[in-house]
């Protein structure tokens, strides 16, 4: 038998990494990138950013304003060594409220482009454990004293150390201002912060509170002195929240969607709405499901529009987007 041998041209590509489309979602929703960004454009991991644990400064972040900061995270730039010359290497476009080892987590998504300079060696990096810590950029107008609650620079303790009492002192990071950065750097100042590419795996479901026996009322609430919005559903003996985060009315009916969260009547966050009756608005008129397991939701003439609720699971957590079916007036 005669063999012919020649040249031979193999092609050894990269396998695709595996990411969830919800995520690749919030990205075009919470960035809303000029060009939409897809599922073979990204890159993304997560960064365990802060905890409640007190850091080299004697400063702290209570597990109160967790939330608060993980929604003023979200459109973030990433950068590294908080070097303020030098352009963001990513950019976060989701956080969560989390525990790890007992503790209050705040952890936050970020992605960068396949297609940028150094897209891979970065990648790399994070996975191989060269680059694993991280910081927090911040702005805040109160540093409170964990011992007599007052301004820690003009009470008589001092962190860690000089209290009449023997009581550990630390200060708390509160009337945060502005989120301005998150940064890859070589030692944390919390202890054991963290960079992973373990992600959540979400998927698409059906909540099963969403029926149509939710026809009785749907009203819409509106936190006073935060950017977030509620929508009641109250109907066949049930009663639940979703509460959407960042938002804005003017952009809602331009279209943005919101993420948003399920809350039910034991949440602590039900208690406050009902304290500030003032803050409720225009009742909705309708609510119905489609067929393709988004909930519709038909607000009132003064609306004048709908917004469809897409049922997702992200962070291990019921979780919705939300966005606006039909422009309003």
């Amino acid at each position: 038998m005669n063999a012919t041998l020649g040249r031979v041209t193999a092609q050894l590509e990269q396998p695709t990494e595996p990411l969830n489309t919800d995520l690749v979602e919030l990205i075009n929703t919470n960035i809303n990138p000029p060009a939409p960004v897809g599922y073979d454009d990204v890159y993304i991991r997560a960064l365990y950013i802060i905890s409640d644990e007190v850091n080299s400064y004697g400063g702290c972040f209570p597990a109160d304003e967790h939330q608060r900061l993980a929604e003023m995270l979200v459109d973030s730039p990433v950068m590294v060594g908080h070097r303020k010359d030098r352009l963001p290497i990513g950019r976060n476009f989701h956080a969560t409220v989390t525990s790890r080892d007992g503790r209050s987590w705040v952890k936050c998504y970020f992605y960068w482009l396949k297609s940028a300079q150094g897209a891979d060696n970065l990648r790399d990096n994070i996975d191989g454990g060269i680059y694993k810590e991280c910081s927090l950029a911040f702005t805040y107008w109160l540093p409170e004293c964990s011992i007599c609650g007052k301004d820690i620079r003009v009470c008589p303790h001092e962190p860690t150390h000089g209290n009449n009492d023997s009581r550990e002192c630390h200060f708390n990071y509160r009337q945060i201002e502005r989120v301005l950065e998150t940064s890859l750097v070589y030692r944390g100042a919390i202890p054991n912060t963290g960079v992973t590419k373990e992600l959540e795996q979400a998927c698409s479901h059906t909540d099963a509170r969403a029926t149509d026996e939710l026809r009785d009322g749907v009203t819409l609430v509106r936190e006073p002195k935060t950017d977030s919005a509620l929508i009641a559903f109250s109907g066949g003996g049930l009663r639940f929240f979703m509460r959407l985060y960042q938002y804005d009315p003017i952009r809602f009916r331009r279209g943005v969607r919101f993420l948003a969260d399920l809350y039910d009547e034991s949440d602590e966050l039900i208690a406050k709405v009902r304290r500030t009756p003032d803050a409720m608005f225009s009742p909705l008129l309708d609510v119905f499901r489609e067929e393709d397991n988004r909930l519709v939701v038909a607000l009132d003439a003064d609306w004048a529009k709908q917004i469809v609720v897409k049922c997702i699971r992200i962070d291990g957590r019921d979780r919705f987007l939300v966005s606006c079916l039909q422009t309003g007036r």
